[in-house]
């Protein structure tokens, strides 16, 4: 890695001490070798160094395990793989937008001393923050699937004629 200050430390930092090659997490994901290579190429399991470690963690471990078992309850791998597809383009759409903000290309024009003191504080925060924003990016994602799947059965029902039980 280039540098290292504690938010980019914070942001970088593998779960725990654990590493697995390849191999490893076809072994212990539940996933067959063809779907980790599909997943691979849909762009959700990057190579480690893209992310600034040498080897996969216990998050890409996880995550694989999260498919298998979206499988195991009758999910059709197809269709794993096309949220796989969706999921991956516009979470890298959003994220470029927020990498943006923080880089002071996006968002409120901050003076050269406000922006110095607004990486100042976050550098010295990221620790704390890595985590407060996942929380709320995990609420605003919750919150939208609510709504929107409460859309969608009104729609139905709506289309049907029947009456929700």
């Amino acid at each position: 890695m280039l540098f290292r200050s504690s938010l980019v430390a914070q942001v970088f930092e593998g779960a725990g001490a654990l590493t697995y090659s390849l191999g490893d997490l076809v072994e212990r994901s539940g996933l067959d070798e063809g779907m980790v290579e599909s997943v691979r190429r849909e762009g959700m399991l990057r190579d480690p160094d893209e992310y600034g470690q040498r080897d996969y963690d216990a998050n890409d471990l996880d995550a694989l395990r999260a498919l298998a078992e979206l499988q195991r309850i009758g999910m059709p791998p197809e269709i794993v793989l096309e949220l796989v597809r969706i999921q991956v383009a516009h979470i890298e759409a959003m994220q470029t937008e927020v990498v943006e903000v923080f880089a002071g290309r996006r968002g409120p024009a901050l003076s050269d001393e406000e922006f110095a003191e607004f990486r100042r504080r976050i550098d010295a925060a990221a620790a704390r923050m890595a985590p407060l924003v996942t929380r709320v990016v995990e609420y605003v994602h919750q919150r939208t699937t609510q709504r929107l799947a409460l859309q969608a059965i009104e729609r139905r029902v709506a289309e049907s004629g029947d009456t929700p039980a």
